[in-house]
Formats: structure tokens, sequence, C-alpha cells
């Protein structure tokens, strides 16, 4: 799917930092001319979803990268708690794998409805 993205959407910083206030900081500092900011796995595991709306309540837009790969309801979950918390863009991995129960129409459809 092809989406159109204003061109001032289209740098996004990442917030590979070690703490919350580095991350503030770091989006205080930019200001207005940056939009998006990546928020991954290691500020996200110390910190939750409170650095999410931190930086969210600064009106920054939010690519939380967290490489979500886990069972259909699991991934279905994570991405509907990632949307409620005003998430802009989202990873996750959909595979296939023996190990794995794979992804039924159903479940595909479900997903597809927090995609643009």
């Amino acid at each position: 799917m092809r989406v159109n993205i204003p061109s001032g959407e289209r740098l996004i910083v990442a917030l590979d930092v070690d703490t919350p206030a580095e991350a503030i900081g770091l989006v205080t500092n930019l200001g207005t001319d940056v939009t998006f900011y990546k928020i991954g796995l290691q500020l996200f595991l110390q910190n939750g979803f409170p650095i999410v709306k931190a930086v969210a309540d600064l009106g920054k837009k939010i690519y939380l990268d967290l490489k979500v790969n886990d069972t259909p309801r699991t991934v279905e979950k994570e991405v509907r708690t990632a949307v409620n918390a005003d998430v802009e863009l989202f990873t996750c991995k959909v595979t296939r794998t023996p190990q794995r129960q794979p992804y039924q129409p159903a479940q595909i459809s479900r997903l597809r409805r927090y995609c643009r």
C-alpha cells in the first residue's frame, strides 16, 4: 500500500537515548524542525507508554519500532494498544513458521483495520 506522506513528515529522528530526559531534551531542542520520532525497544522497555505519551504531548508523531513478532492474537492486541496510544507507525512482523500458528484470513482482515 502506498501512502502519500507530507514532506515535513518524511524525516524520522530516532530517540536512541538512555533516559526519558534525554529523549524529551532532543525533541525540545529540535522543536518544529522535526515532526516524527522513533521510539525503539530499549527506550520503550525502560519507560513504557509514558515515554510515548510524553513525546506525543509535545505535538509529535510516534513511530513505535518494537519489531513485534508473536502469535496472531498477541500481535493484534499489541497493534490495537499502539493505535489507542496515538502511535502513527508501528512495526510488526507477520511470519509463518512450523512452530507458529499461521495467520487466518479473518485475523489478517482484523489487522488491516489498523493499517492505512
